[in-house]
């Protein structure tokens, strides 16, 4: 058990994860906000097809920008301490390929 903990551990403190993490935030919220209207024991035709528009106007805009710039991804940039220190933890692999990498996935997993 101790050894798997550890090597969750060390997956954590990728860059790549928390970035990662942030970037599908974003690009999940307005999916989850949706499905959850779609779920309700009342639902509303109307009020259902106004979530589905936002949902996809939100998708667009985030298309739009770099992904760096994406609400959650801003946030946990801002949050990094030295460059690379997030809540204490330094992260590894922090560069430019590895952000490179995750803004090019997520950009092609949003425009699916």
């Amino acid at each position: 058990d101790r050894a798997r903990l550890r090597g969750y551990l060390r997956k954590w403190q990728q860059a790549k994860i928390v970035i990662g993490i942030a970037l599908y935030v974003d690009i999940l919220k307005p999916p989850s906000l949706l499905s959850q209207t779609l779920q309700k024991d009342d639902l509303d035709v109307v009020l259902g097809l106004q979530h589905i528009l936002k949902a996809k106007k939100y998708l667009n805009s985030l298309a739009q920008l770099e992904p760096l710039e994406w609400p959650t991804v801003k946030l946990v940039l801002s949050r990094l301490k030295d460059g690379k220190t997030y809540q204490g933890t330094t992260l590894q692999n922090f560069n430019d390929r590895m952000l490179q990498s995750c803004k090019s996935q997520a950009l092609a997993d949003l425009k699916q």
